[in-house]
């Protein structure tokens, strides 16, 4: 999404309007290394985009085919997006160009790691985790108590190294 929001800002800059806008996104191909998820893919088909080329399938949350269809245009909630929400126009999909270079280069990418992204995950679900904890009566589960000790040494841990 990104690179929709490099566009955009671009588009405004030069004062398109909403249908030049449209008519723009019409002409664009978008390529990416993983199956875009159900809600890029909501937001590529309203967008209007062209096409769309990617690696590796997205078995968990994948919106192109792995999943759901959504790059064909109607999803069967198109009712509940109401009148006022433009409706999914579709896209034309390719997968599977590269995809085991696709997957290595995830690979790579969680075996480093991304610090910032891993402590702001962590820290959201620690502070949620723990709220839980606090809120819930801590004898009505024996153990409650012990494990959310534990789990915030292992989150303090993963934040700090």
């Amino acid at each position: 999404m990104e690179a929709i929001d490099v566009l955009l800002r671009e588009w405004q800059r030069m004062g398109l309007d909403q249908v030049q806008v449209a008519e723009k996104f019409a002409g664009c191909d978008l390529y990416v290394t993983c199956e875009p998820c159900i809600m890029c893919a909501t937001a590529l088909s309203i967008l209007g985009i062209r096409e769309v080329y990617f690696g590796c399938a997205n078995d968990k949350f994948g919106g192109c085919g792995s999943i759901m269809s959504l790059h064909k245009g109607s999803t069967s909630s198109d009712d509940l997006l109401g009148s006022q929400t433009p409706k999914p126009k579709g896209f034309k999909c390719t997968g599977g160009i590269m995809a085991e270079e696709a997957v290595a280069l995830f690979r790579c990418f969680y075996e480093q790691g991304n610090p910032n992204g891993l402590c702001f995950c962590i820290h959201l679900f620690y502070n949620d985790f723990w709220n839980y904890c606090y809120a819930q009566t801590f004898h009505a589960i024996p153990n409650l108590k012990y494990l959310c000790c534990l789990f915030r040494f292992w989150t303090l841990e993963l934040v700090h190294n």
